[in-house]
C-alpha cells in the first residue's frame, strides 16, 4: 500500500482574500495532493492563518482610521473584539475563495486564536520557562515609533539610508582627549563612556561629552579596535560591553522616537534632534572631519517605519543552543530538503540569532501566560492561571504583552498532529509530513520549528521541506484573481496561477489550448515528463509548464499527448 501524504503548509497571514502570489503555493499544494491521489495515497492538508500579529492589528487600525477613530479611542478590549471579527471575516473569505480554484479544502484548517492552538503556544511558553529557556530580561530590541512595539526580525526589512559620521574631539579636565566618531548625535545625552583599544593613552581618564555637558569614563575593552562613544541604551553590543564594565545605561528615546533626556535637545524627534544637536556642534566648534556614511537602518515590513533600538524588559527565549541541536538533527539525515540548498541555507543561519524577543506590544495577539501578584509580587507562569496567588492567595494581574505571533506560527506542525494533548503525534506521523514553505521560510519557519518540536517533544516533526520558489515575475501575478477567473475560468487560471508569473493570462489561455487539442507530430516527451516528475517532488509542479508547452507547441503523438494531459491534469485541476 502506498505510504500517506501529508502536507503541512506554513501559516498565512489572515486578511481576507489571498493574493496571487499566495494562490500559487496554494495551487500547487492543490496539485501536489490531486496527483498522491491518483497514485492511491491517503493524503492529508493541514494549514494554517496566522492571527494575533502585527499584520491583522494595523489591518483593523487602517479600518478604524477610515472611520476616524484610533485602537486608543477603543480601549484594548473593544480592539480585540473588533480584530477577531476582521480574522473571522477573513477566514470565512478565505474559505469560500478555495472552492472557486478547485482547490479542495484542508483536512484541517486553524487560526492561531482557536483555543487549541491558543493553549498549545501556552503549553509551550511554560514548559520553554520551566526548563530555564525562557525568561524576563533586560536587552535592546528594535521597536516601531509608529506601530509601537518591539518588531520581530523576520518582520523587519534591513537596509541602509545615507547618513553622516561627525568627529568629535572629547577633552578631559587633566588635559587627555580621545576624538571619537559618531553617526547618531541624539544619543549624545545617552553616552555613558567612550571605550577604547587596550593601551590607549586616554584610558583611565574622564572626557566631557558635548551638548550633554557630563563626564564619562575612558575605559579600556579588548574586543574594541577603535574610540567609540558607548550607549548602551539604544545599542545591543554597546549595553553588552557596559554590562562587562559595570556602567548604568542611560535611556533617551522613547517609544515614539522622541528625545527624553534633559537638555537641549529634549521634546525632538529623532532626527531633529540630529540635526540641532549638528548645529550646536558647530557653534562650538566642535566638529572635526565629517564623513559620509551608510547608516544600517532596519524598517518595519508593515508600515516601513525606521525602527529604534530601545533598552526594555521582555521575555526572551535563548534560541541560539535550540537551533544548534536542530542543526544537529537535520545533519543527522531526518529532513530532506528541496531544492538542496535550502539545507545549507539552514546550518549557515543555525545558531546565529540572539535571544528570540517573544513579548510584544501589540493588543491583538495571544497574551504571554504571565501574571504577577500584586501583593507578595511573586511571578505566575501558567498554562491556566489561577486568579489568586499561589503563594500568598493575592490577587494576579496578567501582563499586557503579547506572544510574537511567528513564535506560535513555528509550532504549527505540532498542532496539526494534536499536540501536546496527542504527546507522540507529532514524531508518529513526521516521517510522512512534508512542510511546504515559501522563499523565506527557512529563517522564519523551518529552523524555529525544528528547534522547538526537538525541545518540545524529543525528535523532529516533519520528514521533508519542500520551499515553494516563484519566479521574479510572481509580482505581476494579479493580488485580485477573481476577474481573470470570471473571464477565463478555472483552468486558465489555475496555470496562471501555477506558473507563478512565468505565464501571463495569453500564454496560460493557449497553454490549455495546446493542452486540449495538441498539434501531432513525433516529439520525443520522455525528458520533459521527467523533469515534470521531479518539479512535483520538489513541490512547484507549475515551473515545468513552459517546457510542456514547448514540447506540445511542437507536435507529439497521440500516446505522447496523453501521457502529458494525466501529467499536468493535477495543476489544471482536473
Amino acid at each position: 500500500m502506498p505510504e500517506p501524504y501529508r502536507l503541512v503548509t506554513a501559516p498565512v497571514a489572515a486578511l481576507g482574500r489571498l493574493p496571487g502570489p499566495t494562490l500559487s503555493a496554494v495551487v500547487s499544494v492543490d496539485a501536489l495532493l490531486r496527483r498522491a491521489r491518483a497514485e492511491g495515497r491517503q493524503v492529508e492538508w493541514s494549514a494554517a492563518l496566522l492571527t494575533g500579529g502585527l499584520v491583522d492589528q494595523l489591518a483593523v487600525e487602517r479600518e478604524l482610521l477610515r472611520e476616524g477613530v484610533q485602537r486608543d479611542d477603543l480601549g484594548r478590549d473593544a480592539f480585540r473584539e473588533r480584530v477577531d471579527a476582521f480574522n473571522a471575516d477573513a477566514r470565512a473569505a478565505i474559505e469560500a475563495q478555495l472552492p472557486t480554484l478547485g482547490v479542495t479544502a484542508p483536512h484541517l484548517l486553524m487560526s492561531t486564536d482557536d483555543e487549541a492552538w491558543a493553549r498549545a503556544v501556552r503549553t509551550a511558553f511554560v514548559r520553554l520557562y520551566d526548563e530555564g529557556l525562557l525568561a524576563r530580561a533586560e536587552g535592546v530590541v528594535r521597536e516601531c515609533p509608529s506601530c509601537r512595539t518591539v518588531v520581530d526580525d523576520a518582520e523587519v526589512d534591513d537596509g541602509a539610508v545615507p547618513a553622516e559620521s561627525v568627529e568629535m574631539r572629547l577633552l578631559g579636565e587633566d588635559g587627555s582627549a580621545v576624538t571619537v566618531g559618531m553617526v547618531a548625535l541624539e544619543l549624545l545625552p545617552g553616552v555613558v563612556a567612550v571605550a577604547v583599544p587596550v593601551g590607549h593613552d586616554a584610558a583611565g581618564a574622564s572626557v566631557v561629552v558635548p551638548i550633554a555637558g557630563v563626564a564619562v569614563p575612558v575605559i579600556e575593552d579588548a574586543d574594541v579596535d577603535r574610540p567609540r562613544a558607548l550607549v548602551p541604551a539604544h545599542d545591543g553590543h554597546d549595553h553588552e560591553l557596559a554590562l562587562r564594565h559595570g556602567l548604568s545605561p542611560v535611556a533617551v528615546l522613547d517609544a515614539d522616537a522622541t528625545v527624553r533626556a534633559a537638555g537641549a535637545l529634549d521634546g525632538l524627534g529623532r532626527f531633529a534632534a540630529r540635526a540641532a544637536a549638528r548645529e550646536l556642534l558647530a557653534a562650538e566648534d566642535g566638529i572635526g572631519e565629517v564623513t559620509e556614511v551608510d547608516e544600517p537602518a532596519g524598517r518595519c515590513r508593515r508600515c516601513g517605519t525606521v525602527l529604534v533600538p530601545r533598552l526594555g524588559q521582555h521575555w526572551f527565549l535563548a534560541a541560539a543552543g535550540l537551533e544548534a541541536a536542530a542543526a544537529d538533527a537535520v545533519r543527522e539525515g531526518g529532513v530532506a530538503f528541496s531544492p538542496a540548498g535550502a539545507r545549507e541555507q539552514l546550518m549557515e543561519r543555525a545558531g546565529a540569532a540572539g535571544p528570540w524577543c517573544l513579548s510584544h506590544q501589540i493588543w491583538a495577539g495571544s497574551p504571554v501566560p504571565v501574571a504577577r501578584c500584586l501583593d507578595c509580587g511573586q511571578l505566575s507562569v501558567e498554562v491556566d492561571p489561577d486568579p489568586s496567588c499561589g503563594k500568598c492567595m493575592g490577587t494576579l494581574v496578567a501582563e499586557d504583552d503579547a506572544l510574537d505571533a511567528r513564535f506560535a506560527g513555528a509550532l504549527w506542525p505540532l498542532v496539526a498532529a494534536g499536540w501536546p494533548d496527542l504527546r507522540g503525534g507529532a514524531l508518529d506521523s513526521a516521517p510522512a509530513t512534508t512542510l511546504l514553505v515559501g522563499p523565506d521560510g527557512i529563517a522564519a519557519w523551518v529552523l524555529p520549528l525544528i528547534a522547538l518540536g526537538q525541545r518540545l517533544t524529543g525528535g523532529v516533526p516533519i520528514g521533508s521541506v519542500l520551499v515553494h520558489e516563484l519566479p521574479p515575475e510572481a509580482a505581476t501575478l494579479p493580488l485580485e484573481i477573481d476577474a481573470v477567473l470570471a473571464e477565463e475560468g478555472l483552468r486558465v487560471t489555475r496555470v496562471l496561477l501555477a506558473a507563478g508569473g512565468a505565464f501571463d493570462v495569453e500564454a496560460a489561455r493557449a497553454f490549455v489550448a495546446l493542452v486540449e487539442d495538441p498539434p501531432v507530430g513525433d516529439g520525443d516527451v520522455s525528458a520533459v515528463l521527467d523533469a515534470l516528475d521531479a518539479l512535483y517532488a520538489a513541490g512547484t509542479p507549475g515551473a515545468g509548464l513552459p517546457a510542456v508547452a514547448a514540447a506540445l507547441a511542437d507536435g507529439v503523438t497521440p500516446e505522447s499527448a496523453a501521457r502529458l494531459q494525466v501529467a499536468v491534469a493535477p495543476i489544471l485541476g482536473d
